[in-house]
């Protein structure tokens, strides 16, 4: 009797091993599967914080930039206005002179007209 207990119990373990075999080898994919996609995350996960950097230095550029286009923009207008500014009094001067030689004129021609 107890070597037809050992012996069924030997079927059953030889039996139960060869069912599990499959599930062994579907583990081990599975687990592998596993690692190439946690490599994989990885990967994402650097590439992600690269980017993020990367775009982190080219907003700080583009603030440096529109910071600089501010500047010359009110310097441009600066000078725009400083330009207005000399046309008015050289069209004012040009007013003044061609006033004055009308007056040197008239006082010319009053002068010769009275000798």
């Amino acid at each position: 009797a107890r070597e037809a207990e050992r012996a069924r119990l030997s079927r059953e373990l030889l039996e139960r091993g060869a069912a599990m075999s499959p599930l062994r080898n579907d583990l081990s994919a599975a687990q592998t599967s596993l690692t190439g996609m946690r490599s994989q995350i990885e990967a994402k996960d650097t590439l992600l914080a690269a980017n993020a950097s990367a775009l982190r230095r080219a907003v700080s550029a583009e603030k440096r930039q529109s910071v600089a286009m501010q500047r010359l923009e009110l310097s441009l207008t600066e000078r725009q206005d400083m330009v207005r500014n000399m046309d008015q009094q050289l069209q004012a001067a040009g007013a003044a002179a061609e006033a004055e030689k009308h007056a040197a004129l008239e006082q010319r021609e009053a002068l010769t007209g009275v000798i």
